[in-house]
C-alpha cells in the first residue's frame, strides 16, 4: 500500500478536478499522437518520434482511466480503447505501406504495439476473473494472423510476452480457486480457462 506508483494511480480526484484533468490528459495524448505521426508520415523515420506517438498515449490513456474510475469496470472506457486500437491498426498499416523505407519498420511496430495494447487495456478493463485471461490468450493468436500480414519481428515478441502474462495469471493467481467455476465437473470455467 505504500509504493508510490500505485498511490498516485489510486489517489481520488475531487470531483471538479475530473473534467479538466479528463481534458488535459486527452489533448495531452491527442498532441503525441499527432505530432509524432505527421513526423513519421513528412519523411522524419526517427525511432523516438514512433515511440513518442505509440506509448505515450496509451500510458496516459491508462493513467487516466486508473485515476478517474478507480480501475472499475466501465463500457465507455473499454469502448474509447477499442476506438483507439483502431485507430493504431490504421496508423500501422499505413507505416507498413513504407517498410521499404528506412526506420519505417520500428515505426509499423511501435503502432502495432500500441494497437495490441489498447486492446488488451479493454479486456482489462471489461473482464474479471477467468474472462480476462481467455481475452488476453486470444490477443496471441490476433497477434500472428497479423503478422502473417505484416513480417514485423516486434509482433513475435509481443505474443511471447502476452503469452507470458497468461501462464504468469494462471499459476501465480491464487483467486483462480475461488472463481464461480459452474457446477459441471469437466466442462466448466477451468476448462477454457487453462485451455
Amino acid at each position: 500500500p505504500d509504493f508510490w506508483l500505485t498511490r498516485f494511480l489510486t489517489y481520488p480526484l475531487a470531483p471538479d478536478q475530473v473534467a479538466t484533468f479528463l481534458r488535459v490528459s486527452s489533448v495531452a495524448g491527442a498532441l503525441y499522437a499527432v505530432v509524432g505521426y505527421a513526423r513519421l508520415t513528412s519523411g522524419h523515420s526517427h525511432r523516438t518520434w514512433a515511440l513518442v506517438s505509440a506509448f505515450a498515449p496509451l500510458a496516459l490513456f491508462i493513467v487516466a482511466y486508473a485515476r478517474i474510475t478507480d480501475f472499475a469496470s466501465e463500457a465507455p472506457w473499454a469502448g474509447a480503447a477499442i476506438g483507439l486500437a483502431f485507430l493504431y491498426g490504421a496508423a500501422t498499416r499505413q507505416m507498413s505501406l513504407r517498410l521499404s523505407e528506412q526506420g519505417y519498420e520500428a515505426a509499423a511496430a511501435s503502432y502495432a504495439s500500441a494497437a495490441i495494447g489498447f486492446l488488451a487495456a479493454a479486456c482489462a478493463i471489461l473482464l474479471r476473473n477467468e474472462w480476462l485471461t481467455v481475452a488476453l490468450a486470444l490477443i496471441v493468436p490476433g497477434l500472428a494472423w497479423v503478422e502473417s500480414y505484416l513480417p514485423l519481428r516486434m509482433l513475435g515478441r509481443l505474443a511471447i510476452m502476452l503469452t507470458g502474462v497468461v501462464v504468469i495469471r494462471l499459476v501465480f493467481n491464487p483467486a483462480l480457486l475461488h472463481y464461480d467455476i459452474g457446477e459441471t465437473i469437466v466442462f466448466n470455467a477451468l476448462l477454457y480457462s487453462y485451455g
